[in-house]
């Protein structure tokens, strides 16, 4: 009975993907006449740092031990011993990992070209055997001339290792399904990271926010040493959050993709247009969407004139040809593309705004 049942399973299995492809193809000559287009285009930051650009970035501090005893090795531990000459000691994981985490933000947001930063290299430099005594992220940082400050740390940093038992399900010999107990064993991954802005001249905190991540892998007993290394872990889920952070504090691009309308009509000099969309000559194809819009207000050429004008980064005529269309085909899919078109405007006036 099992043997059919699985039989019939499989039949259907190969008959669905029958259908699929059929389905798929089908799909597949049905869009074969609509024409995606895309562009680039800068997104603002989250965070406006456009009067803060010129920043120290800090060395992300570390947690040190695992388990419920931790000893937090905090920023002003890591400047002090940055400055004092601490003896040379074999780096520990929590250590690497900060330094990883440390490497990977520098780098994000250098890439970003928004910054004059001061790197944590060059701020270890500019601080070595001084005095800092009880001075503030903020002070520090109007020691060093710059108007912000940015200071992370990681708070945890956790894994563990825990044998568990899994029900394994089989058929014997007689058709009759049986289980049996396997063990297993499970490491467990934590990871918490962290970072705020401040101005140098107030103290004022610009922005503060915390990450977190976890993760798990499970194999036999027999295959422990398949599961994945704990520091390689962490520096994953770090580099992770240092990405989230770049489009946080810097405005970052970005890339649309548009599809153009079908024709209904089935004007043929739509098809002319759509040929030099492809070839990239969006004015060309923008003059013949015009001129069928102007004669027999065809909606696809009015819509696709409309993404022609997007192409050519005219966004205010883009979003004005949308208006008029909307005026003879006030459609659900009309109305969405002018809201998009709206907040695409809003977001390019505060890139603007940011890079000023």
């Amino acid at each position: 009975m099992n043997y059919i049942l699985n039989e019939v399973v499989i039949m259907k299995g190969k008959s669905f993907l029958k259908i699929l492809a059929v389905v798929s193809t089908a799909a597949f000559f049905l869009s074969g006449c609509i024409t995606r287009v895309s562009y680039s285009r800068m997104m603002p930051s989250e965070i406006d740092m456009s009067d803060s650009r010129n920043i120290a970035l800090f060395h992300v501090s570390e947690t040190a031990g695992y388990g419920p005893v931790t000893k937090v090795l905090s920023l002003w531990d890591m400047l002090v011993l940055m400055g004092g000459g601490e003896l040379y000691h074999e780096p520990t994981m929590e250590e690497r990992v900060a330094d990883y985490a440390t490497q990977q933000l520098t780098q994000a947001l250098a890439e970003t070209g928004y910054f004059q930063m001061m790197d944590p290299d060059t701020v270890k430099s500019l601080i070595a055997g001084r005095n800092l005594g009880n001075q503030t992220e903020a002070e520090i940082g109007a020691m060093l001339g710059v108007d912000a400050v940015i200071v992370g740390g990681i708070s945890r940093l956790d894994w563990s290792d825990k044998n568990i038992q899994v029900d394994r399900f089989y058929v014997d010999e007689n058709g009759n399904r049986q289980s049996r107990t396997v063990e297993r064993v499970k490491r467990e991954f934590s990871f918490e990271m962290s970072y705020r802005v401040m101005k140098t001249g107030t103290g004022a905190v610009i922005t503060s926010r915390v990450f977190t991540d976890s993760a798990s892998d499970v194999e036999d007993l027999a295959n422990r040493d398949n599961l994945r290394d704990p520091e390689t872990v962490f520096k994953g889920m770090a580099r992770k959050f240092t990405k989230v952070i770049k489009k946080q504090l810097a405005p970052y691009p970005v890339t649309e993709n548009v599809k153009l309308l079908r024709d209904k009509a089935k004007d043929p000099r739509m098809e002319n247009a759509n040929e030099f969309v492809k070839g990239k000559l969006y004015d060309k194809a923008l003059d013949i969407y015009l001129e069928i819009w102007e004669t027999t207000r065809n909606e696809a050429a009015g819509y696709n004139a409309s993404v022609m004008y997007e192409m050519l980064k005219d966004l205010d005529a883009a979003e004005d040809m949308m208006d008029k269309l909307v005026e003879v085909y006030p459609t659900k899919k009309n109305m969405k593309r002018i809201n998009r078109l709206r907040n695409i405007s809003a977001q390019q006036r505060r890139v603007q705004q940011q890079l000023e």
